[in-house]
C-alpha cells in the first residue's frame, strides 16, 4: 500500500512539474538555479516517501531523501536548463511575459469550460441522487445501487481536487512572472497578469464549492 500511494505522489508530482508557464521571466542563471533547488527538494521528498515504503523505518527515510534530493537536483538543472533554452527562443522579455500571459488565458478558459460543465453536471447527479434515496426508502433498490452511485460522485470529487490542485500550480508560477514583471518596471504586462490570476483564483473557488457539493450529494448516499 505504501509503494501505491508513493507511486501515485510520484505521478501527482511530476504532472504539476510540467505544465503551465514556466516560473519568472529572469535571467538564465536565475531559471537554472531556481529549477535546480525546488528538484532537490521534490526529489527529497519523494526520496524519504520511497525509502519508508521499503525500509519502513528512519534509516530508509533518510537514506531516500539524500538520494532524492541528489537526483532531483539533478532532474531540476536540465529542467532549468530547457526552461532557459525555451526562453531564449524568444527575442524579447516582453514576448515571453506574452507567452505567460496566454497560459494563463488559456488555463482560465479551459477551467471556466470545466466548471460549467461541471456544475451541469452536478445538477444532473442531485436529481439522480433524490430519485435513489426515494426508491431506497420504498425499498425499490439495494443498498448497492446507492453505493455505486456514491462511487461515481467520490470519483467526480478526487478528479475535480485533480484539477483544483493544477489551476493553483499555473497561479503560483503566474505570481512569480508577475513579481518579476513588477521587479523589471513592466506595469502594463504585471496589471494584466494581475487579472489574470484574479480570474484564476475566481475559477478554484468555483471549483472549490463544487467539490462542496459533491461531498453534500456523496453524504446522501452513503446508507
Amino acid at each position: 500500500m505504501k509503494k501505491l500511494i508513493c507511486l501515485f505522489l510520484t505521478i501527482t508530482v511530476i504532472s504539476f512539474c510540467f505544465t503551465g508557464c514556466a516560473t519568472t521571466g529572469g535571467d538564465r542563471q536565475q531559471t537554472q538555479q531556481e529549477a535546480t533547488a525546488v528538484g532537490a527538494g521534490v526529489g527529497a521528498l519523494l526520496g524519504a516517501l520511497v525509502g519508508a515504503a521499503i525500509g519502513n523505518d528512519s534509516m530508509g527515510v533518510a537514506i531516500g531523501a539524500a538520494v532524492g534530493g541528489i537526483g532531483g537536483a539533478i532532474a531540476g538543472q536540465a529542467y532549468g536548463t530547457h526552461i532557459a533554452n525555451e526562453k531564449e527562443k524568444f527575442a524579447s522579455e516582453e514576448e515571453w511575459l506574452n507567452e505567460c500571459i496566454a497560459s494563463a488565458e488559456k488555463i482560465n478558459k479551459e477551467t471556466r469550460l470545466y466548471n460549467q460543465a461541471l456544475a451541469s453536471e452536478i445538477t444532473d447527479l442531485d436529481n439522480q441522487c433524490a430519485q435513489l434515496s426515494e426508491k431506497y426508502k420504498h425499498k425499490s433498490v439495494t443498498k448497492q445501487s446507492m453505493s455505486t452511485k456514491k462511487g461515481q460522485i467520490d470519483a467526480k470529487k478526487t478528479e475535480v481536487e485533480e484539477k483544483i490542485k493544477r489551476v493553483q500550480f499555473e497561479v503560483e508560477n503566474q505570481e512569480k512572472v508577475l513579481a518579476n514583471a513588477n521587479k523589471k518596471g513592466k506595469t502594463g504586462y504585471a496589471e494584466t497578469l494581475n487579472e489574470k490570476i484574479s480570474a484564476l483564483n475566481q475559477q478554484i473557488k468555483e471549483l472549490e464549492s463544487h467539490t462542496e457539493a459533491l461531498a453534500s450529494l456523496s453524504q446522501r448516499m452513503a446508507v
